[in-house]
């Protein structure tokens, strides 16, 4: 979400807007996302492919010039983000435990917490060959 598009994220229904719980994403006209829809089996979690995987996500996150990242995630889930994001070094990782999340049918009454992590402006710099390489990757339209 940019202030230029302001389409609201998956997670914004029912009434939840994220700018009422951070209004500084309102005031300083952040960009920011939502990661969602993270799956991986029990043997992955908490090890290598769980903090690439988390690493890859704010690397393109930093890409893209955000400014902030969420996500919804059970508690566990919501640990282990926090923890891979410190690990990794960005910013300000927190679970939010005060903000109430609208229930989302698809989790079969399972409580999701919110995470958030800040992206730095070094981290973008640092980053900008990341949307370059899969752009050039692709294959070339004929």
């Amino acid at each position: 979400k940019t202030p230029r598009k302001p389409k609201l994220l998956p997670m914004e229904t029912d009434g939840f807007r994220l700018e009422r719980h951070f209004p500084q994403l309102h005031y300083k006209q952040m960009s920011y996302c939502q990661a969602s829809g993270l799956a991986l089996l029990q043997e992955f979690h908490g090890g290598e492919v769980s903090r690439r995987l988390v690493e890859r996500i704010m690397e393109k996150a930093a890409a893209l010039n955000l400014e902030m990242l969420f996500a919804t995630a059970p508690i566990l889930n919501a640990r282990l983000y926090k923890h891979d994001c410190c690990m990794l070094g960005w910013k300000e990782p927190k679970i939010h435990y005060d903000v109430t999340l609208p229930e989302d049918p698809t989790t079969e009454g399972i409580k999701l917490y919110l995470f958030s992590v800040l992206i730095e402006q070094h981290a973008r710099e640092n980053s900008t060959n990341l949307l370059r390489n899969e752009k050039s990757r692709q294959p070339e339209e004929v």
